[in-house]
């Protein structure tokens, strides 16, 4: 696994604000991994251990329902990010997403978290605006 180019994800929102120096301690742990076409890049329910930005291709989010049917709620695109139940106070992914075609990076959640200023701050704004886009309609299992 290679380590993630801070500036290919510098200009994304996420990061938005932070110095050289900032980004590099962010990215330290991070890792650029290669998931295969048809790939499971997490499970709905697995615990919670890392937040994704796909630097290349796509990503498909879908959630299992109570009565089996599959529902795709998202799918992200290059640049977005993914997987980020922990920073919202999950501590299990509520979908199962899996690679169209994509080179994701990723670090450890605890890196996000406490390079953050006021994580805490901000979960209510992006579990409204994650629960709108469907991603989380409703808690993980578990």
């Amino acid at each position: 696994m290679a380590t993630v180019d801070p500036s290919l994800v510098a200009h994304l929102p996420l990061f938005a604000g932070f110095s050289a120096e900032e980004l590099g301690e962010i990215l330290r742990e991070a890792r650029s991994v290669r998931f295969p076409k048809n790939s499971a890049v997490f499970e709905q329910g697995e615990d919670a251990h890392s937040f994704f930005v796909l630097l290349h291709g796509h990503v498909r989010a879908s959630k299992t329902t109570p009565t089996g049917e599959q529902v795709v709620v998202r799918y992200v695109a290059t640049g977005e990010t993914f997987g980020v139940a922990t920073a919202i106070g999950l501590p299990r992914y509520p979908a199962t997403a899996t690679a169209v075609s994509p080179k994701a990076g990723t670090g450890p959640m605890s890196r996000i978290s406490s390079a953050m200023p006021a994580p805490a701050a901000a979960r209510p704004a992006c579990r409204r605006a994650i629960s709108a886009s469907g991603w989380c309609a409703s808690r993980s299992p578990g």
